[in-house]
């Protein structure tokens, strides 16, 4: 859930393109490349906790995942 949050909150960022200031948290202007990287990291970020959560829900896939590498 976590890495799920991570990568909402950094393609929240990458949509807004930085200028953003909350409280005692400011986001600096960003180039247009560090926008489609954060972007692609985001994405990658809610991938993997997609992944991951959905190994976590499955127990016989992941048991056979662990005896299928091993054999």
């Amino acid at each position: 859930m976590t890495l799920q949050i991570v990568g909402a909150l950094c393609v929240a960022v990458a949509i807004v393109g930085g200028g953003l200031k909350i409280n005692e948290v400011e986001v600096p202007r960003l180039s247009a490349r560090r926008v489609v990287a954060l972007a692609f990291a985001g994405l990658l970020f809610v991938g993997a906790g997609l992944l991951v959560d959905q190994t976590a829900s499955d127990p016989a896939s992941a048991a056979h995942q662990s005896t299928s590498s091993t054999g």
